[in-house]
């Protein structure tokens, strides 16, 4: 399973990740996007601000893959938060990407607010931030958060992986996430679902070829009380389907 993770750091938290032991997480360490604007706002203090994901290598000691936050906001023309222009630009994401790479040593980046369909501008753009990520070796995964985008994303190797659907309820899968489903992931939340209404979502979405599901009860700021037992249902799942 992947989880995202952008809640607040602390001993609780990373506690229960690493006992939830998801094979990957997207998170911010200190060089991403949030801990840059932390450090704009406090020199000196932001890159080691506490509530940032410092563990990194506890993680992946763990044998949790870390990757990495950015976002393109939609391939520089501006994200849904309207946070200044700079930290969409080509230049400010190719910057975090490096520190990620050199300074965090993260697995992979996790490119937020990509087109669904690009044009061919937005395509350069993509084109560049993979292709830097990649002679990191790193893992890219992007994010368009619809069921149905471009086939080009995979038929050009610019994305690893692809955040689709973000609003999964067990609904018939797009021809593209039926063709790439290996290289999908979609997630789900519902302030009253259980640790079974997760798995159970999670479980359709496995036998419908989707790669990874995450279920929770708030989008991505906190861990649902259930989380430890859903994680350990979905290990115990024989592989059967419905």
């Amino acid at each position: 399973m992947n989880m995202k993770s952008y809640g607040n750091h602390n001993a609780t938290y990373d506690s229960r990740i690493l006992s939830i032991k998801p094979e990957l997480v997207i998170d911010n360490p200190p060089h991403g996007l949030y801990g840059e604007m932390e450090e704009e706002q406090y020199p000196g203090e932001g890159y080691t601000a506490s509530w940032l994901l410092q563990n990194v290598a506890g993680y992946q000691a763990a044998g949790i893959k870390v990757i990495g936050y950015v976002t393109s906001g939609y391939e520089g023309k501006g994200g849904d938060d309207g946070y200044a222009a700079k930290w969409y630009s080509l230049d400010m994401n190719k910057m975090l990407i490096t520190n990620m790479a050199t300074l965090d040593h993260v697995d992979g980046v996790f490119i937020d607010e990509c087109s669904d369909f690009p044009n061919s501008a937005s395509k350069s753009y993509l084109q560049q931030l993979s292709d830097l990520a990649h002679s990191y070796g790193l893992i890219v995964w992007m994010n368009v958060g619809v069921d149905n985008f471009d086939p080009w994303f995979f038929t050009s190797g610019v994305a690893d992986f692809m955040q689709s659907s973000e609003s999964w309820r067990g609904q018939s899968l797009s021809p593209v996430q039926q063709q790439w489903g290996s290289r999908i992931g979609v997630t789900g939340y519902k302030s009253s679902y259980t640790a079974q209404d997760a798995y159970n979502l999670t479980i359709d979405a496995w036998c419908k070829g989707i790669e990874y599901c995450y279920i929770n009860t708030v989008e991505y700021t906190k861990i649902a009380p259930w989380f430890e037992e859903y994680a350990g249902m979905l290990r115990n799942w024989n592989g059967n389907c419905p």
